[in-house]
C-alpha cells in the first residue's frame, strides 16, 4: 500500500495554427537518443517554500518546481489549493519564454514575447508511471500529473518568425490532432504522451 504519491505540475501553452497544434522538440529527449516532441511550457513554480511546508512535501529537487512526494490522503487538499493558484505562477510564459529565446534562438528575446496573451483554458489530471531520472527514486514512481493548459494568443511579428522556423525545419514542428493521438508525426517522430493535454478542450 503507497503511502506517498509523487506529483508533478506543468503549465502548457496550446498554440494553434489552421487546426495544428505546435509542438517543440524536447531537448532532453535527443540527449537520450530518442527525438520527441511534446508541448511548449513545463514545471510550474511556487512563488515560496510554505506550500512545501503545507504539505509536508519531500520536493524532487532543490528548486521550487511543483514535482514533489506527498501523503496520498492529502492529494484533494493539494488539488483544492492548486486550483486557487495561489502562491504559484499561473500560466506557461516564464517556460514558454526560455524555450523559445535561450534553449532553442527562435525569438532574438524575452521582450519578444511581451505582447502575447496567455488565456486560461482548463486544467487536466493524469495518472502515469515517471520516467524521470532525477536522483535515485524518481523513475517508475506512480505519478499524479497535473497539466494547466493556456491557450495563447501570439503577436503578428511571432506568427512570421514562427512560420519562418516551421519553414526551416527547426525545434518546431506542426502536428494534427491525429498525430497527436497516434503519439508519432506522419513520417515518424515520436510525440509524446502529454501532448494529449492540449487536446482536451476539443474533445469537450
Amino acid at each position: 500500500d503507497v503511502k506517498q504519491i509523487r506529483i508533478s505540475c506543468a503549465s502548457f501553452a496550446r498554440i494553434m495554427f489552421c487546426d495544428n497544434y505546435l509542438l517543440i522538440m524536447n531537448k532532453n529527449s535527443i540527449e537520450k537518443g530518442d527525438p520527441t516532441l511534446g508541448p511548449i511550457g513545463g514545471a510550474l513554480e511556487a512563488n515560496n517554500d510554505k506550500v512545501f511546508d503545507r504539505f509536508n512535501a519531500i520536493r524532487e529537487g532543490n528548486n521550487r518546481d511543483l514535482r514533489m512526494y506527498i501523503d496520498k490522503n492529502r492529494f484533494g487538499e493539494f488539488t483544492e489549493w492548486f486550483e486557487s493558484k495561489s502562491e504559484r505562477e499561473s500560466s506557461p510564459q516564464r517556460e514558454l519564454e526560455e524555450e523559445l529565446t535561450k534553449e532553442n534562438n527562435i525569438f532574438p528575446s524575452r521582450d519578444f514575447c511581451k505582447g502575447f496573451k496567455y488565456i486560461y483554458s482548463e486544467i487536466v489530471y493524469e495518472e502515469s508511471v515517471s520516467n524521470r531520472k532525477v536522483g535515485e527514486n524518481t523513475i517508475g514512481k506512480f505519478t499524479k500529473r497535473i497539466f494547466e493548459i493556456y491557450d495563447v494568443e501570439l503577436t503578428k511579428e511571432a506568427i512570421e518568425v514562427i512560420n519562418s522556423s516551421l519553414k526551416q525545419g527547426d525545434a518546431l514542428r506542426l502536428v494534427s490532432d491525429k498525430e497527436i493521438l497516434n503519439g508519432k508525426t506522419i513520417d515518424g517522430i515520436n510525440i509524446g504522451v502529454q501532448s494529449k493535454a492540449l487536446l482536451v478542450k476539443k474533445s469537450q
